[in-house]
Order: structure tokens, then C-alpha cells, then sequence
């Protein structure tokens, strides 16, 4: 059995279900006003603290640079902590892959998502990497990376009485849907204007059990995240339908690097080419997502 599927059995609930997100106790908000989202970002812890007991141990000398890597650390299969309190996941191996080739060790640090992309933006992180997709407002913030994995939005619902109807965006008339507050899926639900209501959650948790709760008709977030929440949910019967292809930019994920750091995220893109090349990408992904 594949590593992912045998930790799906040990890891708790609260480590799959709190991905992406702020704190799990905030309430969930009608509408995503520019208020709200500074109020979220004030109230999250903002310090930069580094992962604790990490036993990884790099091949590369003890005076290579290190790198500060933000990621939340709770999102499965990207990065989460096992039972020993050990940060692991696909994004954890990539990044120290990528660095060990472009001779960089790395020190990860655990934020809230927002708190993760503002620490990059303000050069308190060097990059983050967190099951993070492109989108053309992140392009104007930061250097971003090339692609290093396929992860397209997805719409979940458990009403029976939806399957086949929704299909796309197009298809949300009438439907009260739910999104994590500031992730690509808020944008791309808003600018399609079709949902008869948005309702934007904190975290990846209470956006699954606002949808268990029929707080919501439909929810939209990564495919990755919603398959392995219905794997580990399997009481509940789900439906799920991915409204992007490969072809899109945005259905692709990327590392965020500070802005002033082009070269740290140019020697990321050599880095990446080159375990692409060499199988070390295509391993890593077999490794936590089959």
C-alpha cells in the first residue's frame, strides 16, 4: 500500500480537514468584503516559527544557505505532520528535492493560508509551497515558479439530486456554494456570477462540514483536497466534478518566491527541470497521490 493511503488510516481528521486554511474555530462569512479578509489576517498568528522537531537531514554541506519555506503544514497530501510530529508530504519532499539540485537547505515554518502568502509578499518567507495553484493575481505578487504538478478546481456536493445537473460554473443557478475566503475558487465563483449565494469559510474544515451541514449546496476547492477528504470520509456519499483542464494556468501548481528574489526562484526553475527529467517529480507524485 502506497505511503499516502497508510498514513489516510492514522492521521487525524483535524490535519485532513484544516487545509488551506485560518483558524478552524472562525465563522463562516456571506460575503468576502475587504474587511473581513484584514480582520482574518490580523487575528492568525503571523510569526515566523520554524517546524520543530524536523530529524530530515540534508545531504548538502553544513554551510549551504538555507531558505525559509512558509507552507500550513496541515494540508493533506502536500504537507502535514505525521505521528511523530515529523513535517511530510508531497510538497515537503519536492521543495527539498528541488533544493538539495539547486544547493539550498530548507527551514519550513507553519502559517495560516493567508498568513503563508502575506509572509512571502512581505519577505518574512523566502517562498511558500502549499498546494498552491497560479492565478494572475498572484503572477503581480510574486516571482512564481514554473508548474510542478496538474490540480484543477473541483465542485463537491452530497445531494443526490445534483448529480449530473452540476457540471460547471454554469451550471451553480440557484445554488448556494462554498469557498475557502481568498483562494482562486472565490475568485473564479465570483467572477462567473452565477450561484445564488457565496459563503466563504476559514478553513478547508469548516468548508467540508458546511457542506455536510447543508449550510451549502456545492462547495468548490482543489481536486487533490476534495478527493482525499472523501476518501477519509467514506460514510458520507460524495459527488465531485473538476471544472478545469491541463490546459489552464490556473489548474497548475507553483511555489511563490518573494518578488526581489528572481534568482532564488530562477535556480528553482533549473532545479525543478532537472528531477522532471531525471524521474524524481514523477516518483514523488506516485508516491502520495496513487
Amino acid at each position: 500500500m502506497k505511503t499516502f493511503k497508510k498514513l489516510l488510516l492514522v492521521s487525524a481528521m483535524s490535519t485532513v480537514l484544516a487545509a488551506c486554511g485560518g483558524s478552524e474555530q472562525a465563522s463562516s462569512s456571506s460575503t468576502a468584503q475587504p474587511a473581513q479578509a484584514e480582520a482574518q489576517k490580523a487575528s492568525a498568528p503571523a510569526n515566523n516559527v520554524p517546524v520543530a522537531a524536523d530529524n530530515y537531514v540534508s545531504p548538502l554541506p553544513a554551510n549551504a544557505p538555507t531558505v525559509n519555506v512558509a507552507t500550513v503544514g496541515k494540508t493533506l497530501p502536500f504537507s502535514f505532520s505525521d505521528n511523530a510530529g515529523q513535517l511530510i508530504g508531497m510538497d515537503v519532499d519536492v521543495i527539498r528535492k528541488i533544493g538539495e539540485e539547486a544547493g539550498f537547505k530548507v527551514q519550513f515554518h507553519k502559517k495560516p493560508w493567508v498568513n503563508m502568502l502575506d509572509s512571502v509578499e512581505t519577505g518574512e518567507s523566502d517562498l511558500a509551497i502549499s498546494g498552491i495553484s497560479y492565478t494572475d493575481e498572484r503572477e503581480k505578487k510574486y516571482a512564481i515558479s514554473n508548474s510542478y504538478a496538474f490540480n484543477p478546481s473541483s465542485l463537491m456536493f452530497i445531494r443526490e439530486d445534483l448529480n449530473g445537473k452540476v457540471k460547471d460554473l454554469n451550471s451553480l443557478e440557484g445554488l448556494t456554494v462554498g469557498v475557502l475566503v481568498e483562494s482562486k475558487q472565490d475568485s473564479q465563483i465570483t467572477a462567473a456570477n452565477k450561484a445564488k449565494s457565496i459563503v466563504r469559510y476559514n478553513s478547508t474544515y469548516l468548508l467540508f462540514t458546511g457542506m455536510l451541514k447543508k449550510e451549502v449546496d456545492v462547495i468548490a476547492q482543489d481536486s487533490l483536497l476534495l478527493n482525499q477528504l472523501a476518501k477519509t470520509n467514506t460514510e458520507y456519499k460524495t459527488f465531485s466534478v473538476n471544472y478545469e483542464n491541463e490546459s489552464e494556468p490556473s489548474a497548475r501548481l507553483v511555489i511563490l518566491v518573494n518578488k526581489d528574489k528572481a534568482q532564488l526562484r530562477d535556480d528553482i526553475n533549473k532545479a525543478l527541470a532537472k528531477i522532471k527529467e531525471d524521474g524524481t517529480l514523477a516518483k514523488i507524485e506516485e508516491k502520495w497521490l496513487k
